[in-house]
Formats: structure tokens, C-alpha cells, sequence
């Protein structure tokens, strides 16, 4: 699944994690019980993350969940 847009903030600290513990969108959508393309939505934006912030963060051990609230 391609798009033209660009990732969120959000998104964009979720792929850069994603590289830095080896992993791919498939394996974060496993971890979380959902399909890839709902995790392609929510780091494009193309749906409301805000719900899934905490969870992406706690599974990917992210530290910075208050500053992406606002901005998924």
C-alpha cells in the first residue's frame, strides 16, 4: 500500500523506530492485533491515531507518548 502523503509527526518517530528495532509495519500490526493497512492509515494520518498513540508507544517502547497526542 503506497500513498502520495506524507507521514506524521507521529508517524515518522514510529518508522524511524520500526528501523531501529529491525521491524516492519506488519510486525507492529501483529503486535497490536490489526491489520498493516490500519497502521499505514494511522502513521499517514489518514486516520485518528490518537487512540492507538499509547499502545503503538508502549510496544515499541517509546518513551514520547504526551508529545504526539496532540499531533496524531
Amino acid at each position: 500500500m503506497r500513498t502520495s502523503k506524507k507521514p506524521t509527526a507521529f508517524g515518522r518517530a514510529v518508522k524511524m523506530r520500526l528501523a531501529e528495532l529491525d521491524m516492519q509495519q506488519s510486525d507492529l500490526a501483529e503486535m497490536l492485533g490489526v491489520s498493516r493497512a490500519q497502521v499505514t492509515y494511522i502513521i499517514y494520518g489518514e486516520r485518528k491515531g490518537s487512540e492507538w498513540i499509547d499502545r503503538i508507544c508502549e510496544a515499541l517502547d517509546m518513551p514520547m507518548r504526551a508529545k504526539y497526542k496532540k499531533g496524531a
